[in-house]
């Protein structure tokens, strides 16, 4: 595991950054990367999420798609229908649209993805995530 301070850096440090690690890991023989971001998707305005994301899937060279869901239940972060919540709350009216530092101003995932990446950003519905086949199912 790599823990970089990436959150608040302007996207060209937090790409170099993480496609470092990347590369150390590869090194050390990790055969899976897993892109963890703050569970309130916090990001500078100009966006460092979907350019890292965009950078760690152009050199891993995956091709099909990535999924992007921040929630994290025990901190109270859910994510419905592609909105963040905190504690039942929409993102940018729990505190965090004040926050000093990476101001969310908008609770809806996709809208703020789509500003911050090259690819396309969807909705996999709720409907869909609950509808998913059980194990016993796909015997």
């Amino acid at each position: 595991m790599v823990a970089l301070k990436s959150r608040t850096a302007p996207a060209r440090q937090a790409i170099d950054e993480s496609l470092a690690a990347l590369k150390w890991l590869q090194a050390a023989g990790a055969r899976q990367y897993f892109f963890k971001y703050c569970s309130t998707f916090d990001s500078t305005p100009l966006g460092n999420i979907g350019p890292v994301a965009d950078a760690l899937v152009k050199r891993t060279r995956v091709v099909d798609s990535q999924l992007a869901c921040p929630a994290f239940p025990t901190n109270a972060r859910t994510v419905y229908q592609g909105h963040l919540f905190v504690a039942g709350s929409l993102l940018n009216e729990s505190g965090m649209e004040n926050h000093p530092l990476t101001p969310m101003t908008d609770a809806n995932l996709v809208r703020v993805l789509s500003h911050q990446t090259e690819g396309t950003v969807g909705l996999v519905p709720f409907v869909t995530s609950i509808r998913a086949p059980t194990r016993s199912a796909m015997r």
